[in-house]
């Protein structure tokens, strides 16, 4: 399939300022990606490098005392220049910011069935209960449950870091995105659930046509299915490509030892 010239999502020059009591702080500085429709872009560096500030940028979540410029087209239009109400029809049913921790972006007082059905009912307004309850159903198949039944009446805190991971994904696909970023989605798992996490994710990239993001701050982690990686430092990409062009001809030291550290945990 021929790739259209048209980046799916294009940021330009993209600074994020904030506003504090001890003065101006430049959290991100210049950043500019352009990422096509489908691809896999890992985005990577240690805490308080920018990446995730960048990103959520991007969705407009961050606090109104940051301070935002550049531009951001989405197919073409500015997303920058628009009003917050302009911009509602965007972020979730466009683009998708999937947090860090399941727990807190979870309802504890809720539980699972409650808050898939409000999202399902959100974006499927035509829906009648049953094909609510179906869809819901359908949706945490998706993401690998067998017992959808007794996960809907779950809440939160009954559930492991493994499901709740799941059911925020699950919730993310009721919203039918086309772009997903998810940040940190296996930092509070063991070995083996985050590899399952990267898994789905990679397998609900192809079936559901998903353009992923990934932010973490283990290249290792992002070189298992990203197609690209931005490298972020001190607020700005210091380097980016396709992921084999990183791991075989790393041009920053920052990015050398990022790979060097991957290839000493795998020995």
């Amino acid at each position: 399939m021929e790739q259209s010239l048209t980046p799916l999502l294009a940021i330009n020059n993209l600074s994020v300022t904030f506003e504090t009591h001890h003065g101006r702080i430049q959290a991100s500085h210049h950043v500019s990606l352009s990422i096509n429709q489908q691809e896999i872009w890992g985005i990577v560096g240690e805490s308080g490098s920018g990446k995730s500030v960048s990103m959520m940028a991007v969705t407009r979540l961050l606090p109104e005392y940051a301070d935002v410029s550049g531009s951001i087209l989405y197919k073409n239009i500015d997303l920058s220049v628009l009003s917050n109400r302009q911009f509602h029809p965007y972020r979730g049913r466009k683009i998708l910011y999937l947090f860090q921790d399941p727990l807190t972006a979870l309802n504890p007082y809720f539980r699972i069935k409650n808050q898939l059905y409000e999202t399902i009912k959100l974006h499927h307004a035509h829906y009648d209960k049953d094909q609510i309850s179906q869809h819901a159903h359908h949706l945490l198949e998706k993401v690998g449950f067998n017992e959808t039944t007794r996960i809907l009446h779950l809440y939160p805190h009954q559930c492991s870091g493994g499901m709740r991971q799941r059911i925020l994904i699950a919730l993310a696909l009721a919203c039918n995105p086309e772009i997903l970023i998810a940040d940190e989605p296996t930092s509070a798992l063991d070995a083996i659930s985050a590899a399952q996490i990267m898994r789905l994710l990679h397998t609900l990239q192809q079936t559901e046509r998903l353009t992923l993001i990934i932010i973490s701050h283990d290249i290792s982690i992002l070189c298992s299915i990203a197609t690209h990686i931005a490298v972020f430092q001190k607020g700005t990409i210091i380097e980016q490509g396709s992921c084999k062009t990183l791991i075989n001809a790393a041009q920053h030291t920052y990015t050398q030892q990022l790979l060097d550290a991957m290839h000493r945990m795998q020995i």
